[in-house]
């Protein structure tokens, strides 16, 4: 059971901080839609897309590497971290000298932040990479410190810039800066991170180099092609509709985004889980038991947000933001499909068949942005959800198959499947608006809960059974 106890654990601290960043972030989305226009939303929802675009390209996902190298191999801990930063830091400079690019009509004014953008990449990277080494280095309290300390002071400066001074985009990424400029600092220093840093050069490091980058390039495509199908849509939507309906549809994913970050908690831990146990025996049952209980969770948050969506809408969502309420049942569909995907993710990646990863991931690329643009036409920025939906489920049906010949464990397929349809009714019925709507949303609501609750019931049981022995 120590697999099991060591995930909970992970999962816990995982859950603090993204509970408590999350909440402020949350909180701070009324402040943004009442106090910038869409436009403005919008070019900050460009810049963050770009960024999370990239920064796997430019950093060749080293971070991955370290965190999976740093694990295995504790001899040469020290070079891949050192290593690992030197691409990183190198990677600003490419990021800087290929700026120019952004007075490109597709990126919506971006080129006006160009400093701050270069800025913002720059202290994104280095906040990526001190997380991923702060897991490597089982230094995982460190994280929720630097968490806290990072959306705290993006808290502060955001309502001191953008509520009191009023400095719109500015002072959107002026708030992010200060912000990651804190977290960064306290994993350097308050995470001691600076120990492990030793810049100079050994004649193993072109080795260890060259095998943590065969791990790490197949890598780069995947979250490539997977950044085209997460956030092709903003640029489809932005050339053939507008940047304001560009920051409509950002709003509205903030809300659906409450699915991913639920999944997030537990997809942090998990991922720690599955490089320590993937060499050891009933690693097929460790992993269709935790399937079983992360699908009957994300299902269950699911269905709630679609249900309520008009509601956390109408105090998220200030103004004209609001009109876009209607999109958050698709996407909740096209955020479930995505945090199955990431768990099926795992089996590659624990089992360094990363090669895997891309073969789905491109299929989805190309179905996400073929979608979109034909889609667009016919049904506005709805259209652009249902690409979404579309490309995240062909990346399950793809992964489920593929992983079969890597790792095969068991799934209740049945009540997956019937789930799926239960969470499309349910968000086509809340989209459309049809008479009774409500009811019948929240009686699908009601029965996959059902569902889910007894298909976990037996872990239930145990789970409970084993609090009642400890405390006698």
């Amino acid at each position: 059971m120590g697999k099991y106890k060591d995930l909970m654990v992970n999962t816990g601290l995982f859950a603090f901080t993204q509970i408590a960043t999350k909440l402020i972030t949350f909180f701070l989305v009324p402040l943004y839609t009442a106090y910038m226009s869409t436009a403005d939303f919008g070019v900050t929802d460009m810049s963050s897309t770009v960024v999370s675009m990239v920064l796997p390209l430019a950093t060749l996902s080293v971070s991955d590497g370290v965190l999976r190298f740093a694990i295995d191999d504790k001899t040469n801990r020290d070079r891949y971290i050192s290593l690992g930063l030197v691409v990183v830091l190198f990677s600003i400079i490419v990021v800087a000298v290929l700026s120019p690019m952004l007075s490109l009509s597709f990126f919506g004014g971006l080129d006006r932040y160009r400093g701050l953008f270069i800025a913002s990449y720059a202290l994104c990277a280095l906040q990526t990479f001190f997380n991923m080494l702060a897991r490597a280095l089982n230094k995982v309290r460190i994280i929720p410190i630097s968490a806290i300390v990072t959306t705290a002071l993006t808290a502060i400066c955001a309502v001191v810039f953008i509520a009191h001074m009023g400095l719109g985009a500015s002072g959107f990424f002026y708030s992010l800066l200060v912000g990651n400029m804190g977290g960064v600092l306290c994993f350097f220093f308050v995470g001691g991170m600076f120990r492990h840093f030793k810049l100079h050069f050994e004649t193993k490091d072109i080795a260890i180099l060259k095998r943590m980058l065969i791990y790490c390039i197949p890598m780069v495509p995947n979250a490539l092609f997977w950044w085209v199908s997460s956030n092709i849509n903003r640029f489809f939507i932005t050339g053939m509709i507008g940047i304001g309906v560009t920051g409509l549809f950002a709003a509205a994913q903030k809300i659906p985004g409450l699915l991913t970050t639920a999944a997030g908690i537990f997809q942090q831990a998990w991922q720690l889980s599955s490089f320590q146990q993937f060499r050891k025996t009933n690693i097929a049952k460790f992993f269709s038991t935790v399937f079983r209980i992360y699908h009957a969770g994300i299902s269950i948050v699911a269905t709630i947000i679609a249900v309520c969506s008009s509601w956390l809408a109408s105090f998220l969502l200030q103004k004209e933001f609001y009109q876009a309420w209607t999109l958050i049942p698709i996407m909740v569909v096209a955020f479930y499909f995505n945090v199955l995907n990431s768990y099926y993710g795992t089996v590659y990646t624990a089992t360094l068949k990363t090669k895997s990863l891309f073969t789905t991931t491109i299929w989805g690329a190309l179905c996400c942005a073929g979608a979109t643009w034909m889609l667009i036409p016919c049904l506005g920025v709805a259209g652009a959800c249902m690409g979404m939906v579309l490309s995240n489920l062909l990346v399950f049906v793809l992964r489920v198959f593929s992983s079969r010949t890597i790792l095969r464990f068991e799934v209740q397929w049945s009540l997956v499947i019937a789930t799926a349809v239960l969470l499309t009714i349910q968000a086509m019925v809340i989209w459309l608006q049809t008479p009774y709507g409500n009811i019948v949303a929240i009686a699908i609501a009601v029965v996959i809960c059902v569902l889910q609750v007894f298909s976990v019931a037996k872990y239930i049981d145990v789970f409970i059974g084993r609090i009642k022995h400890h405390s006698k």
